[in-house]
């Protein structure tokens, strides 16, 4: 039997055939017509043969042969509880719709939320969602199904183990009665009796182990379930205190091993993007150092439309059918030695631990007649590779990838440990006190306020230039403050029009508030008046600004010149 023979288009069957799809399986044979009659099914198995293809085909299919005029939201709906089987779908039909034109796109989350708002408003032909985010989307209102045509539940009893079966419900209320279903279900006892009760009428299918099918109706029900299936396997996942069954391996029997040298963090983010496209479908062991460190490569893997799980958010069953692991060496779950042949096809090193016998521990999980093993290296993991390759005792293979070739040579970047000595030293530096500033400058500001007492009781300092007016000084005479630019405030000097201002007045403003006599830095000479001006006598020839103008008078007079000790009398000569 070929595709030729069911009622699909002529193009399209040339692109199924294009993609790698020889021949139809059996669930393919009962599903592609069973769709195509638009009739609701439920498939009792999560690991028949063939599976994607069993429903994307027909979906596909029915968008080609029913186009519609744009309109809002998706036509076909897929929800999956994992994100790796989104990347699975989406790369399916990326194969299949290669000369075909085709609008899908996919709901996770770790991706930008106001994104996924818009791309709900676009109009999709599939949709691939998540539960988990499409179930915030539903809750705020951002969600609409009521124009949807087809629902596929990719594993219904995950959805119902994690309690998100609500979301399930809802969908089926906005749909309208027209909307096809088809649901994969587990042989679980309560998954079972509650599809039976949400999907009434559909069409059921038991798949058998030796791929044996029996068609039944709404309410028959096939004895396909085999008691002992599960009693012979073991637990793929142990607690963290069990024993690891493997052992440290001998360094001269390991795996080849190649190495990818990256410029930095996104060189590498880079490589392993490429790495995915050419794996995908395949499964794939990524190792990291630390659990950061697979959280963000799980997340920018995310961002490069590739679902990836970690080890620790898995239950024991799940694992092996996800194509794209990542496993920490901090992880808590300790993987059994039978698990790594069913995930282990490629195996990549994201990063290297510090010690070499943590790497080698890596390895001693694989069987050491796999192909090879590939290291993803940076300047940061120089020392950790080096310690290596002398473990070893032999280089590493360096190999790129064409169009992602490291531009800058590969040098060491990698932090060296703190030795004792330094950490010695710094303890000794925060254990001493603060280096005093020694500016001549600052020493005034550091040395202690002086005592207000002993400044009362200390004799003032006298000024040379005082005379005998100072014992006429009121206490309620105080220095004046200086103004912006030098000047006193207000003006004080001017308003004494009178002609008051004597020598006082001067010793006033040298004379500070504990009674010394301190220097103000503005002199007043020239601002305010000499004794005998403005009409009072003695007058020796000084002129008031504000007094009327006098004939300057001729007569020897002198001329006083300040220095820091002394002063000096001078004659001055007379007017010639």
């Amino acid at each position: 039997m070929s595709f030729s023979d069911f009622n699909l288009q002529a193009d399209f069957i040339k692109s199924i055939e294009a993609a790698g799809y020889q021949s139809p399986t059996p669930l393919q044979s009962q599903l592609i017509p069973l769709l195509a009659e638009k009739k609701s099914a439920v498939v009792w198995t999560q690991s028949a043969s063939g599976k994607t293809g069993s429903f994307l085909i027909p979906a596909m299919n029915y968008i080609l042969e029913n186009p519609a005029p744009e309109k809002r939201g998706a036509r076909i709906l897929i929800l999956t509880s994992r994100r790796d089987r989104v990347s699975q779908i989406n790369y399916t039909i990326k194969r299949l719709s290669q000369d075909h034109t085709m609008r899908f796109g996919f709901i996770v989350s770790g991706r930008p939320y106001q994104t996924q708002m818009r791309l709900m408003r676009r109009p999709l032909d599939i949709m691939i969602a998540t539960p988990g985010r499409l179930n915030d989307l539903m809750s705020n209102g951002k969600a609409d199904f009521s124009q949807l045509e087809m629902l596929i539940i990719d594993d219904l009893t995950a959805i119902y183990k994690k309690n998100l079966h609500g979301l399930v419900e809802q969908i089926i209320k906005q749909a309208s009665d027209d909307c096809t279903t088809l649901t994969f279900v587990s042989n679980d006892d309560d998954t079972s009796a509650y599809a039976e009760d949400l999907f009434p009428d559909a069409v059921q299918i038991h798949v058998e182990d030796d791929d044996g099918f029996v068609t039944e109706t709404q309410h028959g029900k096939a004895n396909a379930q085999d008691n002992n299936k599960h009693s012979n396997k073991q637990n793929a996942a142990q607690k963290p205190n069990s024993k690891q069954a493997s052992q440290i391996v001998v360094p001269e029997n390991l795996m080849a091993q190649k190495v990818h040298v990256a410029d930095d963090y996104t060189h590498k983010i880079a490589m392993m993007d490429h790495l995915m496209d050419e794996f995908a479908g395949e499964s794939t062991l990524i190792y990291t150092a630390t659990n950061k460190a697979a959280e963000m490569l799980q997340e920018n893997l995310s961002n490069h439309g590739h679902a990836a799980e970690l080890v620790d958010d898995l239950e024991a069953d799940e694992i092996k059918d996800i194509d794209i692991l990542i496993s920490s060496d901090q992880q808590k779950t300790v993987l059994d030695a039978n698990i790594y042949p069913q995930i282990d096809t490629h195996i990549i090193h994201f990063d290297l631990p510090r010690k070499t016998e943590q790497y080698l521990k890596r390895l001693s999980n694989h069987s050491q007649d796999h192909d090879e093993a590939l290291l993803m290296i940076d300047g940061y993991n120089y020392n950790e590779l080096k310690h290596i390759e002398k473990t070893l005792g032999e280089t590493l293979e360096q190999i790129t990838v064409p169009g992602l070739e490291p531009l800058n040579p590969f040098v060491n970047l990698s932090k060296g440990k703190p030795s004792r000595n330094n950490s010695r030293n710094n303890s000794n530096n925060n254990n001493k006190k603060p280096h005093q500033n020694r500016n001549k400058n600052n020493r005034t500001n550091n040395k202690p306020r002086q005592n207000t007492k002993n400044a009362k009781n200390r004799k003032p300092r006298q000024n040379q230039n005082s005379n005998s007016n100072e014992e006429n000084q009121t206490d309620g005479q105080r220095r004046q403050r200086k103004g912006p630019f030098g000047r006193l405030n207000g003006g004080a000097q001017r308003k004494q029009s009178n002609g008051h201002n004597t020598n006082n007045n001067r010793n006033n403003a040298n004379k500070g508030r504990g009674g010394r006599n301190v220097k103000v830095g503005v002199s007043t000479r020239g601002t305010a008046p000499p004794p005998g001006s403005g009409g009072i006598k003695n007058d020796k020839g000084w002129q008031s600004d504000f007094a009327s103008p006098q004939e300057r008078k001729t007569e020897k007079s002198k001329v006083v010149i300040r220095y820091s000790k002394k002063r000096i009398l001078e004659d001055k000569p007379e007017d010639s």
